[in-house]
Protein backbone atom coordinates (compact mmCIF):
# COMPACT_ATOMS: atom_id res chain seq x y z
CA UNK A 1 0.00 0.00 0.00
CA UNK A 2 1.18 3.53 -0.89
CA UNK A 3 1.63 5.99 2.24
CA UNK A 4 0.44 9.99 1.89
CA UNK A 5 4.23 11.73 2.18
CA UNK A 6 3.24 13.27 5.73
CA UNK A 7 2.05 10.24 7.07
CA UNK A 8 5.54 7.78 5.76
CA UNK A 9 7.61 10.71 7.56
CA UNK A 10 5.20 9.89 10.93
CA UNK A 11 5.97 6.43 10.48
CA UNK A 12 9.30 6.79 10.00
CA UNK A 13 9.34 9.19 13.31
CA UNK A 14 7.69 6.41 15.18
CA UNK A 15 10.32 3.97 14.34
CA UNK A 16 13.11 6.07 14.84
CA UNK A 17 13.45 5.12 18.98
CA UNK A 18 12.78 1.01 17.93
CA UNK A 19 16.58 -0.80 18.30
CA UNK A 20 18.08 -0.76 15.05
CA UNK A 21 18.30 -4.54 14.79
CA UNK A 22 13.88 -4.47 15.79
CA UNK A 23 13.57 -1.62 13.75
CA UNK A 24 12.71 -3.76 10.11
CA UNK A 25 10.86 -6.32 11.92
CA UNK A 26 8.55 -3.96 14.02
CA UNK A 27 8.08 -1.85 11.01
CA UNK A 28 6.71 -4.46 8.64
CA UNK A 29 4.36 -5.71 11.40
CA UNK A 30 3.00 -2.09 12.05
CA UNK A 31 2.65 -1.61 8.13
CA UNK A 32 0.43 -4.07 7.84
CA UNK A 33 -1.94 -2.99 10.43
CA UNK A 34 -1.64 0.65 8.74
CA UNK A 35 -2.35 -1.23 5.68
CA UNK A 36 -5.05 -3.03 7.18
CA UNK A 37 -6.75 -0.14 9.22
CA UNK A 38 -6.53 2.11 5.39
CA UNK A 39 -8.75 -0.45 3.71
CA UNK A 40 -11.33 -0.84 6.23
CA UNK A 41 -11.13 2.63 6.41
CA UNK A 42 -11.46 3.07 2.45
CA UNK A 43 -8.18 4.59 1.55
CA UNK A 44 -6.32 4.03 -1.59
CA UNK A 45 -3.31 5.77 0.46
CA UNK A 46 -2.55 5.47 4.16
CA UNK A 47 -2.72 8.67 5.95
CA UNK A 48 -1.98 9.83 9.26
CA UNK A 49 -5.13 8.73 10.88
CA UNK A 50 -4.03 5.32 9.32
CA UNK A 51 -0.89 5.35 10.36
CA UNK A 52 -1.69 6.18 14.04
CA UNK A 53 -4.51 3.80 14.51
CA UNK A 54 -1.78 0.79 13.72
CA UNK A 55 1.06 2.01 15.77
CA UNK A 56 -1.29 2.20 19.13
CA UNK A 57 -3.35 -1.32 17.57
CA UNK A 58 0.40 -2.94 16.89
CA UNK A 59 1.82 -1.61 20.20
CA UNK A 60 -0.71 -2.80 22.77
CA UNK A 61 -1.13 -6.05 21.10
CA UNK A 62 2.42 -6.49 21.96
CA UNK A 63 2.28 -5.62 25.17
CA UNK A 64 3.04 -1.82 25.61
CA UNK A 65 2.29 0.10 27.98
CA UNK A 66 -0.68 2.82 27.01
CA UNK A 67 0.94 5.79 28.42
CA UNK A 68 4.25 5.04 26.71
CA UNK A 69 2.47 4.68 23.46
CA UNK A 70 0.42 7.92 23.94
CA UNK A 71 3.61 9.69 24.99
CA UNK A 72 5.50 8.46 21.88
CA UNK A 73 2.68 10.20 19.75
CA UNK A 74 2.70 13.58 21.64
CA UNK A 75 3.77 16.22 19.69
CA UNK A 76 4.08 14.26 16.58
CA UNK A 77 0.37 14.49 15.80
CA UNK A 78 -2.50 17.28 16.83
CA UNK A 79 -4.50 15.24 19.56
CA UNK A 80 -3.74 11.74 20.86
CA UNK A 81 -6.90 12.04 22.74
CA UNK A 82 -8.95 11.23 19.46
CA UNK A 83 -7.72 7.96 19.78
CA UNK A 84 -8.35 7.19 23.38
CA UNK A 85 -11.20 4.38 21.67
CA UNK A 86 -8.39 2.45 21.14
CA UNK A 87 -6.86 2.49 24.43
CA UNK A 88 -10.19 1.55 26.44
Amino acid sequence: MKFEANAKSLLDELMAPFPFLMRAMAKKMIEGKIAEEAKKAGHAEANIDDVVRGYIIVGLSRGNDAEKIKNSLVGKIDDVSKYDELFA
